[in-house]
């Protein structure tokens, strides 16, 4: 490859990093008051999930997450995550190091060059790969809150799936521009309590998964957007992937159902699967870079 060919790829790469919030206009709206009550011993109604550490002996101020979602027994849910500051600037570090190896340089707020392995050519593949890899530590605690609530409420896996993304939903959409990649680690996602599109669907890709639910991520050039598909039946919109069929999963718009995808994202469809890889159970997982088919 020529080195003017290798620059233009570097260089649209770039421009996929930014992505816009959807807005999605329903009906119903959330309660104001979406914060479970607490009884008189102070541990919280069945919709509070607990607290999540990291470290494990953390004894941070909690940053409180406080949703909503219609549908279940218990409607009103609150998770509080307790991440020491030290544990917050070494997942910052991790990303910014990444960003040094493959030669970061910020252009503007929503482009960027760099010299990516030639894998990741076109795509954030590497970025996101280093950021799971970072954060795991940091998002297991609270996959095992889901975890335990699943096992409570005996939540199916779409009751369950439900449940993460609209946690995930919830979180406020924010560009973190002074990052590299303009992407936040997911562990600081939910201890800063904000993310753009790629930096929360990667947060809920990365806790369903440790659920045992198989999500890819998704993105698209045409629309600088990043989403989920989840493998579960669902009313709405679906496409096929290695002989699945994959629900679309919005995360930047509260409250979107499984199954919803704003119509204007849909024309073009340059929707791909992100060719991720990751030490999963079981042994070393690859997604594939193919075209979606929608259904």
């Amino acid at each position: 490859m020529s080195t003017r060919g290798r620059f233009w790829l570097v260089f649209l790469a770039g421009l996929v990093a930014s992505c816009c919030p959807i807005e999605l206009e329903l009906t119903e709206t959330a309660p104001r008051d979406v914060e479970p009550p607490t009884d008189d011993t102070g541990k919280g109604s069945a919709g509070d999930l607990g607290d999540a550490r990291y470290p494990d002996a953390s004894r941070a101020k909690a940053t409180n997450h406080s949703w909503w979602l219609k549908g279940l027994e218990v409607t009103h849910y609150r998770l509080g995550y307790r991440m020491d500051k030290s544990a917050e600037r070494d997942l910052i570090a991790k990303h910014r190091d990444f960003a040094k190896s493959v030669r970061h340089q910020k252009l503007s707020d929503t482009r960027f060059r760099w010299s990516p392995p030639e894998r990741c050519l076109g795509g954030l593949q590497c970025v996101y790969e280093s950021m799971d890899q970072g954060s795991r530590d940091a998002v297991t605690p609270v996959s095992a809150l889901f975890e335990s609530r699943r096992a409570v409420a005996k939540l199916s896996s779409t009751e369950l799936t439900s449940l993460v993304l609209t946690f995930v939903q919830n979180i406020r959409y924010d560009q973190p521009n002074e990052e590299p990649f303009g992407v936040l680690p997911p562990g600081v996602v939910v201890r800063q309590a904000r993310g753009d599109c790629d930096s929360k669907a990667l947060l809920a890709h990365m806790i369903l998964r440790d659920l045992g639910i198989d999500t890819v991520l998704i993105s698209s050039d045409a629309h600088h957007h990043t989403m989920l598909g989840v493998r579960l039946p669902a009313a709405g919109k679906s496409f096929t992937w290695r002989g699945g069929r994959y629900a679309f999963l919005e995360i930047t718009a509260e409250r979107s159902p499984l199954g919803h995808i704003h119509p204007k994202l849909l024309s073009p469809n340059d929707w791909r699967v992100v060719p991720m890889r990751y030490e999963a159970a079981g042994g070393r997982a690859m997604r594939g870079a193919e075209q979606i088919r929608l259904r």
